[in-house]
């Protein structure tokens, strides 16, 4: 995939990162999601407080989000380490997802994104940073870790995502 036709980029293939994309998906938004692999939870034997794959392993509940996630022809899906993030286009929208306490990369700061002293992406109640156009969801953004949170903020950052530019292009109209 050219990264000009790229809209959205997601940095971390776990739950939150697949949940934000497949937000996304029905938009036909051209994005590309970016994971090293390692997601917390890989050595947990059982997922739990999570109603309907609740025992199942966590890595057979991510193998199959992530097969759902590539049947959008608009996604691409790289087995890597993001290490640096420029904004380059007024309508790059990075969703950085699921990192432990501990930050896997400086993006987040190299995008303006500010990190609470507990090592945390700060974000608002719509998963979005003081940055325009960059969005925190999963485990590198709340202390509370678990796949049914790191769903719902992937819900909110996708939904949100794909809401700024219009709400943005309404705007411009209205002036």
């Amino acid at each position: 995939m050219d990264k000009q036709e790229i809209f959205d980029v997601i940095i971390g293939g776990s739950y939150a990162g697949l949940l934000a994309t497949i937000t996304l998906g029905p938009s036909l938004r051209r994005m590309l999601i970016i994971d090293g692999g390692l997601p917390y939870n890989r050595q947990t034997p059982h997922a739990h407080y999570f109603i309907t794959p609740n025992g199942i392993k966590p890595s057979e509940i991510l193998k199959k989000a992530k097969s759902q996630v590539l049947g959008y022809e608009t996604v691409s899906f790289i087995n890597d380490v993001a290490l640096k993030g420029n904004k380059s286009a007024e309508n790059f929208d990075a969703i950085h997802a699921c990192l432990p306490f501990t930050q896997h990369s400086d993006i987040p700061a190299q995008l303006n994104g500010s990190i609470s002293e507990q090592g945390l992406i700060q974000v608002d109640a719509m998963q979005k940073t003081k940055s325009n156009g960059l969005f925190a969801c999963g485990d590198n953004s709340t202390q509370i870790r678990s796949i049914a949170s790191a769903v719902a903020t992937g819900i909110m950052a996708g939904a949100m995502a794909n809401l700024e530019p219009r709400e943005e292009r309404f705007l411009n109209k209205l002036k």
